[in-house]
């Protein structure tokens, strides 16, 4: 038997094509809108890393030149200090009440 397939039948199958190729390319376009974001952000985050690293390389080029830190990393190193200080305070005050506890 031989299938002929009427002018309404064809014509649909048309549109169903049409609407799955029409489906595909929206598919497309939203990934292709998602990798743009992304690179964007990607831009983003390379542009402040890169600020971030000359800033680094500054502070150590004048470091290295003068000898001495900025403001920032004196204030970092003396929080930095004084934390690990009061970590050991913390620890020795413990160990006493722990020794006085066990021995009384």
């Amino acid at each position: 038997t031989v299938w002929c397939a009427s002018q309404d039948e064809v014509e649909e199958l048309r549109c169903e094509m049409l609407e799955m190729r029409d489906m595909f390319q929206e598919k497309e376009l939203r990934q292709l809108q998602d990798l743009r974001q992304q690179l964007g952000q990607a831009n983003k985050t390379r542009r402040i890393l890169q600020y971030r690293l000359r800033k680094a390389e500054r502070r150590s080029i004048r470091v290295a030149q003068t000898g001495q830190a900025d403001g920032e990393l004196v204030r970092y190193s003396t929080a930095a200090r004084l934390w690990v200080e009061r970590r050991k305070k913390k620890k020795k005050t413990f160990n006493q009440v722990q020794y006085k506890y066990k021995y009384g």
